[in-house]
């Protein structure tokens, strides 16, 4: 079934300010919508059109497992092929839950309205009943003969479903009976779903004391990075208790969901923890685990950087809220809303000017929520759907890094809009690509912002913030692997872990990734509530794969700028082959151990230019 994902920003802190309180990122004379515009598709969550959607959904379903459930369809290829035309049909008209992704649109967008919240659980739960009617199908393909498995990818009249079945049978290995697969489907709302939307209401209520008025716990941690070291460690030390205060519940949480996955791994016969996100992803392990290696192996790159970063600072020793703070004193003056989405134009104009198209006509359609508010989901993410137009949330500050975040969900929003043109069974695609559309997107604009500077502070201030993605997306990002993975083993281990266990157990690994300049105090471990990619599960390594890969085709398209035309091939791809296929046609092999050190050695080699310039604007005593 095709669905709607969410890509998260880097950074979970990348939230703003409370535009109810605050100036910042406040439109000036701007012509585009600031908040996301559903008109086209509901005239709000009580439309009837939702109801009768949900009764589509349910009657097409039904009548397919009507017309199958008998299985008589397993008897002969041709039979089989008869059925699976069938189901990219209902894929097609009635696979995509349109209003689910609407009502769970609504609900970031403000999360104080329970009613709706309540609604879109009692849909939710009926679209799985009705999912759970149709399971058998897939569920019976991915048991068939491997004789016959083998008979259907060899048959040409198959061409045009080959890379979907051969998925299918791979993933028939740690798939259970069909009424085991009901109820796992049945259980998820609330072994998972509801545990993590608890956890993320507490948090998003969270509000800490700062010059004098009540800020939201996703500004404080963002504002943290744009403020002088006597107000950023003020703030921090507000954050920290704050965090620690509702650390009770990321402790029931994490201690629930990560054993009701160690209870479906065991059942599935997963090995490892992330052995199920890796082959769900369209990894392989191998490729995975040496991408893994290679990181940790190098870490003191990252030890490098953040050295040279206290050194450009004049602090012998980085406290938490030292990490990113910044190294040139801004004016303070924000960047209009009109301002950052206007130069995210002009830097896509640059790439192919049907890119710059994308994020004008998504500005002016509605299909960008801007700024931050309270009671609104944090940080920044895309969501594409079947047949519905692309979505993106943002929380701007009127920095000029929202610059570089626009461009990163714009990556995933161009890539989403042109998966579309492929079949319904195949316009999705796998995280571990996502990450590289978006980050090769945000790279080209991040450069052209530094060759286009208006001075020297700022060219500074832009290669900074081009060093701390590539360190952050690049080792913080398996920096929080090592947590999980960690974490995980404790809990199938000892049965569970205390919150300060947690606490200890991330600040540690942040020790790891910062290296010897790092002096946290005892709780900053507790920054771990914050950060949602560990719900995921092993999300954040497709990140630092991401990252990887994009550098280089960042790379080849400097060094021709037609090969946009391979990469514009990459993001038709959709889901249509697997994402080793996809890059070997861009000339990347991804499971060659080589490639990843010759990624990892050339963020070296821009550490060596960083660490250069910051002794030079040291010697210069500036």
């Amino acid at each position: 079934m095709t669905k709607a994902k969410i890509t998260h920003k880097t950074s979970p802190e990348n939230a703003g300010r409370d535009v109810n309180k605050t100036k910042a990122a406040k439109p000036n004379k701007f012509a585009f919508k600031t908040e996301w515009d559903f008109s086209a598709l509901y005239s709000g969550d009580k439309d009837p059109k939702i109801e009768a959607e949900i009764k589509v959904m349910e009657d097409r379903r039904n009548a397919f497992a009507k017309k199958y459930s008998n299985k008589k369809f397993l008897s002969s290829t041709k039979t089989i092929l008869s059925a699976m035309k069938d189901w990219e049909k209902l894929q097609d008209e009635a696979g995509f839950a349109k209003c689910i992704w609407y009502l769970s649109k609504l609900n970031d967008a403000d999360s104080s309205n329970q009613e709706r919240k309540s609604k879109t659980n009692l849909l939710t739960q009926r679209i799985t009943k009705a999912e759970n009617e149709i399971i058998f199908f897939e569920l019976s393909l991915s048991k068939l003969d491997s004789k016959l498995q083998k008979e259907i990818l060899n048959d040409k009249s198959f061409a045009p479903y080959k890379y979907y079945l051969k998925k299918t049978f791979e993933a028939g290995k740690h798939l259970l009976t069909e009424p085991e697969e009901k109820i796992i489907s049945l259980k998820q709302q609330v072994t998972y779903k509801m545990w993590v939307d608890a956890q993320k209401k507490l948090l998003n209520a969270q509000t800490v004391k700062f010059q004098k008025r009540d800020v939201h716990i996703a500004e404080a941690m963002m504002l943290r990075h744009q403020l002088g070291y006597k107000e950023r460690h003020e703030l921090h030390n507000k954050i920290i208790p704050t965090l620690k205060a509702v650390s009770h519940m990321a402790e029931a949480e994490l201690n629930a969901i990560y054993t009701d996955k160690k209870i479906e791994d065991e059942l599935r016969g997963y090995k490892t923890p992330y052995q199920a996100t890796v082959e769900g992803y369209e990894n392989d392990l191998d490729t995975v685990e040496n991408l893994i290696k290679v990181i940790n192996d190098n870490m003191k790159v990252s030890h490098r950087f953040f050295k040279a970063r206290a050194k450009l600072l004049g602090l012998e020793k980085l406290g938490s809220a030292d990490l990113y703070a910044p190294v040139v004193k801004t004016t303070g003056k924000k960047l209009t809303l009109e301002e950052i989405v206007s130069k995210a134009i002009e830097s896509f104009n640059k790439i192919k000017p049907e890119f710059a198209n994308y994020v004008k006509t998504f500005a002016e359609n509605g299909q960008i929520d801007f700024l931050p508010r309270k009671g609104k989901q944090a940080g920044a993410y895309c969501s594409p759907g079947h047949n519905v137009p692309t979505y993106v949330l943002m929380n701007l500050t009127g920095s000029i890094d929202d610059i570089c975040t626009l461009s990163h969900e714009m990556g995933h929003s161009i890539h989403s809009e042109l998966a579309k043109g492929q079949p319904v069974l195949y316009e999705d695609y796998t995280i571990s690509v996502a990450e590289v559309a978006s980050t090769f997107f945000e790279q080209l604009v991040i450069d052209d912002l530094i060759e286009n500077a208006k001075n020297d502070e700022e060219r500074l201030r832009l290669l900074d913030e081009k060093m701390k993605g590539d360190i952050g997306v690049i080792f913080r990002q398996i920096s929080f692997f090592n947590f999980e993975l960690a974490l995980h083993n404790k809990i199938r281990k000892d049965g569970g872990a205390s919150k300060e266990e947690m606490a200890k157990m991330f600040l540690d690994e942040m020790k790891n990734f910062v290296g010897p300049v790092m002096a946290p105090a005892e709780d900053d471990g507790y920054t771990f509530i914050y950060i949602p990619h560990l719900r995921y599960f092993f999300y954040v390594y497709t990140y630092a794969l991401g990252q990887i890969v994009s550098r280089a085709l960042c790379a080849k398209y400097k060094e021709d700028h037609n090969f946009i035309e391979k990469v514009e091939e990459f993001l038709k791809s959709g889901q249509s082959m697997s994402p080793r296929d996809i890059f070997l046609k861009t000339g990347i092999d991804i499971a060659d151990p080589k490639f990843i050190q010759a990624g990892i050695d050339a963020v070296a080699e821009d550490v060596k230019k960083y660490e250069a310039i910051v002794n030079k604007v040291k010697k210069a005593g500036k």
